[in-house]
C-alpha cells in the first residue's frame, strides 16, 4: 500500500467520515477516492489531488507523502458551500432560551446548506417520531421559518417540555402530532400559541460529521 492510500485512510478516520462524504465535499467521484484508497490509482491526477488536499488543509506533497504529514482534526469547514452550525443539548435547549444556548460551546455540524442566522442542529431524544425519525438523528432547524401544513418542527409545550413534532393547520388552526402510533402522545395536540414554535426542519441526517 502506498503512502498517498495510507496517508487518505489516516485523514478520513480522524475527521471521522467516509468514502461518500468526502466526494460529497470535494466533488471527487467515490469511485475514484476508493481506487485511490484501495492503491489502485497510485498517481491520481493533480485535479484529482488538489481538492482533497484543499478540504484536509495539507499540501499535495504532504498528501502523497513526498513531505511529512502531521494529522489534525482540521478541515476546511468552508470548502465548496460547507458550514458550521451548532449540536444544542435538548435539556440546555430547556433551560435557556435559544439566544442563549447558541452563545455556549457547543458541538459543531457540518451541513451542506447556507444557513441563515440561528440555525441549529439536535439529536432526536426519543422514539415519538419513528420511523420516519429515529433516535440520534440529527435533525437541523431554521427558527426563522413558518411551518406550513405538513411541516416538522421543534415546539414548545406546557410542563417546561420541547417536543418535535408534525404541524397540521386546519381551518386557520395548528396542530401538532407526533409519528409513532405507540407513543404517548399519539393525538392531535391544538397549538395554543404560535410563539411556542422554536424552529421548521429543513434537514435531517443519519450520516453526519462533527468536530
Amino acid at each position: 500500500m502506498n503512502e498517498l492510500s495510507i496517508n487518505l485512510k489516516d485523514l478520513l478516520l480522524n475527521a471521522k467520515i467516509s468514502e461518500n462524504e468526502l466526494a460529497r465535499k470535494t466533488g471527487v467521484a467515490q469511485q475514484v477516492i476508493n481506487r485511490i484508497l484501495s492503491g489502485e490509482n497510485k498517481n491520481p491526477k493533480i485535479a484529482t489531488l488538489s481538492p482533497i488536499a484543499n478540504y484536509f488543509m495539507v499540501s499535495i506533497s504532504q498528501l502523497i507523502g513526498d513531505e511529512s504529514l502531521e494529522i489534525k482534526s482540521k478541515v476546511n469547514t468552508n470548502y465548496l458551500g460547507w458550514h458550521e452550525i451548532p449540536i444544542l443539548e435538548w435539556d440546555i435547549l430547556i433551560k435557556k432560551s435559544l439566544h442563549k444556548a447558541l452563545l455556549l460551546k457547543n458541538e459543531k455540524l457540518l451541513v451542506d446548506i447556507n444557513p441563515s442566522n440561528n440555525v441549529f442542529a439536535l439529536r432526536m431524544h426519543d422514539s415519538s417520531m419513528e420511523p420516519k425519525f429515529s433516535h440520534g438523528t440529527i435533525l437541523i432547524f431554521d427558527p426563522n421559518k413558518n411551518p406550513s401544513n405538513g411541516d416538522f418542527a421543534l415546539i414548545k409545550i406546557q410542563d417546561q417540555k420541547i417536543e418535535f413534532r408534525q404541524v397540521f393547520i386546519r381551518n386557520n388552526k395548528s396542530f401538532v402530532k407526533c409519528l409513532n402510533p405507540k407513543h404517548e402522545d399519539y393525538n392531535s395536540t391544538p397549538m395554543i400559541n404560535e410563539s411556542d414554535y422554536i424552529g421548521v426542519l429543513i434537514q435531517s441526517r443519519t450520516d453526519h460529521i462533527t468536530h
